[in-house]
């Protein structure tokens, strides 16, 4: 295992790296919108409002930004919000070069427009924006319809000649329970109707209940399962360490990454291993379960030689030229975390505040 003050001192310089060119990078396009990839060339493929969520709730912990040019971002970020989330919703994906066909564009998903409103919701509360629900109307409206029989629905179908496509994102599951938790962030905002509410901390309830008795899937959405739970103050984190740890034993040791499915080849995911070693910060895993620190330290090494001046990307050896946004946010957190904890300091952001 690499010397823990070496680690911390080389994550920190990478989080570093991360975080300035999420602020004076091509993350943020001219009109507010954030991407989801951009190219060599900053050439960005996408924008959406998830990313764009992301991107405020990132801004909101950002602590070691200047505050100015925190505000100077959130403030576009919500003017682009407001011109395309006022009198209807914005395609899922706004594409730069071939028009709106990204199959996503058939449905509208609870997880995207939640992450959305939850990133509006930290924004505000850390002084970023003031935001006006008003302006914001078709988002404002658009939770209630996501309860069918008490439970949230992964997504609206937008083309009832088809079914939805077999995606973990259009099926639903316990990976609602982040987008149930940011969704409850926004409460303060947004006039939720009681039974979306509702909805929104019985699947909380029902992910900390789980823990690891629910099995590893894809590690994505499991992530996110776990990354709802640990935001909401009644957390087993006892189970969500035991579910967490039973996820890095399936590390690959001779790179440090963990795979996109059990048992399946696949990409090597940047965000899934940023997740990871994140939520392990956060969890304070090394100190309940010390074989877990190695794995830990694997993680941290394996992302911090895919950080590069021009971001980091979603998987080096599939997308070479390319930098990913939400891989860069959560990177970034991820390496921070980790570096605070190998030098025994508390993580430098909540739980609440995970991007």
């Amino acid at each position: 295992m690499p010397n823990p003050a070496e680690l911390a001192s080389r994550a920190e310089r990478a989080a570093n790296q991360l975080r300035d060119w999420l602020i004076e990078g091509p993350a943020q396009q001219a009109d507010g919108g954030v991407a989801g990839v951009v190219d060599a060339s900053g050439g960005c493929r996408y924008v959406y409002g998830e990313i764009t969520g992301y991107y405020l709730h990132w801004l909101a912990q950002a602590r070691s930004v200047d505050p100015q040019r925190r505000r100077e971002r959130a403030a576009r970020a919500l003017t682009w919000v407001e011109a395309h989330y006022h009198q209807a919703l914005a395609p899922t994906r706004l594409t730069r070069d071939s028009g709106n066909d990204d199959w996503r564009n058939a449905a509208q998903f609870l997880f995207d427009l939640a992450m959305l409103a939850g990133g509006l919701a930290q924004a505000t509360r850390a002084g970023l924006i003031a935001p006006d629900a008003n302006r914001m109307g078709a988002l404002a409206n658009a939770f209630d319809h996501f309860v069918v029989d008490g439970q949230l629905r992964a997504c609206l179908w937008l083309q009832p000649e088809r079914a939805p496509l077999p995606r973990w994102s259009t099926a639903g599951g316990p990976f609602l329970a982040k987008a149930a938790s940011r969704a409850l962030m926004a409460e303060a905002l947004f006039p939720f109707a009681s039974a979306f509410s509702s909805a929104c901390r019985n699947t909380l309830q029902a992910v900390n209940m789980l823990g690891v008795n629910s099995g590893i899937g894809m590690l994505h959405p499991t992530l996110y399962a776990m990354e709802g739970a640990v935001a909401d103050h009644t957390a087993n984190e006892a189970a969500l360490r035991r579910w967490l740890a039973t996820m890095l034993a399936l590390q690959d040791t001779a790179d440090g990454s963990l795979p996109e499915t059990p048992g399946v080849v696949g990409a090597k995911r940047s965000d899934v291993m940023a997740q990871a070693l994140r939520l392990g910060a956060t969890l304070d895993l090394a100190d309940h379960v010390p074989e877990a620190a190695a794995a830990l330290s694997g993680l941290a090494s394996a992302l911090i030689a895919r950080v590069r001046d021009n971001g980091i990307a979603f998987d080096p050896a599939r997308e070479p030229d390319e930098s990913n946004v939400w891989c860069a946010m959560f990177a970034e957190q991820a390496l921070r975390a980790h570096a605070a904890r190998l030098r025994g300091a508390p993580v430098p952001f909540a739980a609440d505040e995970i991007v």
